[in-house]
This record gives C-alpha cells, structure tokens and sequence, in this order.
C-alpha cells in the first residue's frame, strides 16, 4: 500500500471511530453502519458511509487543499444522492479527529441547515 493511500486509510479510520463514539451515544444504531467506503474509483460517493444524507470526503495531506477537499465531497454528494456534503482535514499535528477541520461551502451549509432546521417536520 502507497505511503499516500496509507495515511488516507489511517485518518479515515479515525474519524470512522470518532464519529461512531460520539454519535453512537445519542444514535446507537448508527455504530454498526459508519464504516469507511471500499475505493470505489469514479463512482466515488464519500470516504464514510453511514451517516444518513452525508457525503464525507476525508483528506490527510501535508498541503491544505480546501476547494479540492470540497469540490471532491460535493461531487461524492452528487453521486450518492446525497444533500450534505463536508470536507474533514486533518490538522497538522492533531492526531484527534475532533481537533480536525471540518469544511463546508456556502451551499452545503445551506443544506446542513435546511436538514436539521425541517428534522422535526420530517418522520426519519
């Protein structure tokens, strides 16, 4: 496995168990479906799969790519069939996936919002 591919698995799997903790508190039927996506080559549709509605592209790269990093996770959104979309960073240095950054653009803000702003409206 290339160095690239393997820290990409490693940040990957990090936040896989980050966000299987924390959301598995409140949502633990979720624990069993966050799982990192097999490589899937231009059907690519995130990085993590289970969480509902979300594209997650994760990066691990020693230069900070924002608009590659989203570009790629809103076409992972695309692909899906997805509404939300984000980009996880890794922060030099952080070894934490909560201390990473975790990017959105305007438009996949506005869709973050009008998902958890209509939750109560909706019956999933």
């Amino acid at each position: 496995m290339s160095t690239a591919r393997n820290k990409g698995t490693k940040a990957e799997t990090a936040v896989v168990r980050f966000l299987r903790g924390y959301l598995g508190v409140w949502l633990p039927h979720l624990i069993e479906l966050i799982d990192r996506h097999p490589l899937r080559g231009r059907n690519d549709v995130g990085d993590i799969r289970g969480v509902p509605y979300t594209a997650i592209q994760v990066k691990s790269t020693k230069r900070l790519d924002i608009a590659g990093a989203l570009d790629s996770a809103r076409s992972q959104a695309a692909e899906a069939g997805t509404d939300v979309y984000a980009a996880w960073i890794k922060r030099r240095g952080a070894t934490d996936p909560a201390r990473w950054y975790v990017v959105l653009d305007g438009e996949g803000f506005a869709r973050l919002l009008l998902h958890y702003l209509t939750a109560e409206v909706r019956d999933d």
